[in-house]
């Protein structure tokens, strides 16, 4: 075993392959596991995902860890099996159930999300913490959000620091991310732009997407770093270009009315398109009004006004539930409905964000407007649904 190991660690996988198949065959789980994860990654053989499978099972059903956590990775992701969560759920735990540091990360990100079983925030610190002091980078992390936003335990700002900075100390971006958002907005230290700067500066060299698209916003106004509008455009675009929601919206509206781009009517509507693709209610609410207006290069349109203004209502977003109801209240896109008019303006009424001040003021018009359109019998089951109203999903 160990001749095959190091003919591996040097990249002559044909040897190492030649070594270990023999023993992998007479029945060893570890070189069951190495010959498995060669047939995954294509090193001495040609890449056979459904091969893995084989030799990682066979080495799974001695009881071998390692294997255990690999077919918990594949069928996760239906890779050389159909994609099967709860059975994915089974092989991490029987591999957490060992101690294997991985296995217990991914158990717990899986019981976290709820995905195979049913979402445990408890447990899934448990089974992160485990993994987190034997030095398992994602668990660190992850225990540091569950710290930090109070997922299964009180929210413990100093933590949840703590355990960022230990991952922070392995390179983890997505730790120095979550360690320079602290630090700009004062969860348990004092607030610093300068320290949030070098944290989310760190994070976004390694590509982190989200930590990138903050850089931009800092240097856009200024905090931790002097004013530089063409370096946070250029922070932006490298965000965007990686799907990141938040930067896209902000691509969109900086080509659309500046500052510090010229007006480009089809790259505001691409970008914003892009964002509202991913199901984001800003973007869509926005991409939303163009339809409804015909404006940045878009066709007037309201019954995708519509479409785009009902998926962001339906996410909580206040703005696109006005919308909605001034839609349902004027028949743009629908048929005059005042019911479902007063329902959608009253949800945004108390939930309009500070910087849409005046919808706010004209949603509050419009409740009393449409209280005059309705009967006593129609107010009283709008104000049923209003109070029973809950989102049906929210993408942040």
């Amino acid at each position: 075993m160990e001749d095959g190991a190091a003919a591996y660690g040097r990249g002559d996988y044909a040897l190492a392959l030649r070594i270990w198949k023999p023993i992998a065959t007479r029945g060893d789980p570890g070189a069951q596991l190495n010959i498995g994860i060669m047939y995954l990654r294509g090193q001495g053989v040609s890449e056979d995902d459904a091969e893995a499978v084989s030799w990682f099972r066979r080495s799974a059903d001695q009881g071998f860890a390692g294997a255990q956590s690999e077919l918990g990775h594949l069928y996760r992701n239906g890779q050389g099996v159909p994609k099967d969560e709860a059975n994915a759920v089974a092989w991490f735990r029987k591999a957490a159930l060992q101690d294997h540091a991985d296995a217990e990360a991914n158990l717990a990100e899986m019981l976290d999300r709820g995905l195979g079983a049913p979402q445990d925030h408890a447990a899934a610190l448990k089974w992160d913490f485990k993994a987190a002091q034997q030095g398992n980078v994602q668990a660190e992390t992850n225990l540091g959000v569950h710290y930090e936003f109070g997922v299964g335990t009180p929210r413990d700002f100093a933590k949840a620091m703590t355990w960022f900075l230990k991952a922070a100390d392995q390179g983890d971006a997505d730790a120095e991310n979550h360690i320079g958002g602290m630090y700009a907005v004062g969860e348990g230290v004092a607030v610093d732009f300068a320290k949030a700067m070098k944290w989310q500066r760190k994070a976004a060299d390694q590509g982190n997407a989200y930590a990138q698209h903050q850089v931009g916003l800092m240097l856009e106004h200024g905090k931790g770093l002097p004013q530089d509008m063409d370096a946070a455009i250029s922070w932006y675009r490298k965000a965007a270009e990686q799907d990141e929601r938040h930067a896209q919206v902000k691509m969109a509206v900086l080509y659309h009315q500046g500052p510090g781009l010229a007006r480009d009517d089809v790259e505001a509507r691409n970008w914003m398109r892009k964002a509202a693709d991913q199901d984001y209610a800003p973007a869509e609410y926005y991409l939303g009004v163009m339809y409804e207006r015909g404006a940045a290069g878009v066709p007037r349109d309201y019954a995708q006004a519509l479409a785009l203004q009902k998926s962001a209502a339906e996410q909580g977003f206040a703005p696109a539930q006005f919308d909605l109801g001034a839609l349902y209240a004027n028949g743009q896109g629908t048929t005059r409905d005042y019911l479902q008019a007063f329902i959608w303006i009253s949800l945004s009424v108390d939930k309009m964000p500070a910087d849409y001040a005046d919808l706010h003021d004209l949603a509050e018009k419009g409740v009393s407007t449409l209280t005059s359109k309705l009967t006593p019998t129609q107010i009283t089951e709008a104000q049923h649904q209003i109070r029973d109203w809950r989102p049906t999903h929210v993408v942040d």
